[in-house]
């Protein structure tokens, strides 16, 4: 069926169900992570096609956009399904019928794997028709899941400012105030960007837009401080996790397989208050042969590093120069 079905053996006379899409959703980019932490790409990869296949799924069949040809026309103007079953679908949730109960389970938990079932276009239709006719009480712990999982992906600063207005214990349970925070900020036009600080202006790019190559992908390091600080962390595209080497290590260094060969522009890295003094940046088209791109001086700024033009390379290392508590996120 491409998604799961919840409720094991116990029998039902309407069949299997499935209520929260998202908890399936984050239980396979789950096992696409662990994957990733354990370097083991088959697990990896087997996570990858299930998250997908799940994804597909959902956008297709669950969370309805007005033109979902499955459905009755007058029941996809509810634009998510709640309880589906093998032999009915019913608007609702096991624990209650309020709005908000069903469309903020399809939201939990916040993480970067719901940007691939949430379109922008399906949030604006949810937004619009239903979710901003609620009350949405700034003390009530639903209105932060529902001003994270769908006006954050639409209107990215009315988000941020009325989730900035409520207070911490009134976050949902799964849900901090500052991750809600972050998440609203680093949003803009539906996936990606951030809110403005300043006056209104606006630029228009023609440039092709970034890829993060490295994303994902096989890393390896000198030494590993511990499980928790994997060089697998460094490439997570998550400012939460991060690699740090032994600290008495001389010159600790971090490898990225990028998987095939590249055209690279620069190399973009976070280190935090715990930075290097400098580290040099190498590049490799064959295993182990290695040619210096730039020397670069530690910063605990956002650091990018043009590469000299053209630059190609399927491996990338960070050589940091001395020893220390280096934190790479």
């Amino acid at each position: 069926d491409l998604h799961s079905w919840s409720r094991g053996v116990i029998p039902s006379a309407d069949g299997k169900d499935q209520e929260s899409t998202s908890e399936e959703l984050n239980l396979l980019y789950g096992i696409h992570l662990w994957g990733m932490v354990l370097q083991r790409e088959p697990l990896q990869e087997l996570g990858s096609t299930m998250l997908s296949l799940c994804a597909l799924t959902i956008r297709e069949f669950f969370l309805m956009t007005d033109d979902n040809p499955h459905h009755p026309e007058d029941f996809v103007t509810n634009h998510v399904t709640g309880i589906f079953f093998q032999n009915k679908v019913d608007y609702a949730t096991w624990f209650g019928w309020r709005y908000d109960f069903i469309h903020g389970i399809q939201m939990l938990p916040v993480t970067p794997a719901l940007l691939m079932i949430r379109t922008p276009e399906f949030c604006r239709q949810e937004w619009d028709s239903i979710l901003s006719r609620l009350p949405l009480s700034p003390t009530d712990p639903w209105t932060s899941l529902l001003l994270t999982g769908t006006l954050s992906i639409i209107e990215p600063e009315e988000a941020y400012n009325r989730l900035n207005a409520m207070l911490p214990e009134h976050m949902d349970d799964g849900l901090t105030w500052a991750w809600a925070l972050y998440w609203s900020a680093s949003m803009q036009n539906g996936h990606g960007g951030g809110v403005s600080t300043s006056p209104a202006t606006s630029t228009v790019s023609t440039e092709a837009p970034e890829e993060n190559l490295a994303l994902y992908r096989l890393a390896v390091a000198s030494s590993e401080l511990s499980a928790d600080f994997a060089a697998a962390r460094a490439v997570d595209g998550l400012f939460v996790t991060r690699w740090s080497p032994a600290a008495a290590e001389q010159n600790p260094w971090i490898t990225v397989d990028l998987g095939a060969v590249h055209a690279l522009s620069h190399v973009v890295l976070l280190w935090g208050e715990f930075y290097p003094t400098s580290y040099v940046l190498q590049g490799a088209t064959v295993s182990d042969a290695w040619s210096n791109l730039a020397v670069v001086l530690g910063s605990s700024e956002l650091l990018r590093s043009d590469l000299p033009r053209p630059t190609f390379a399927r491996w990338v290392r960070v050589l940091t120069q001395g020893s220390g508590d280096l934190r790479l996120w």
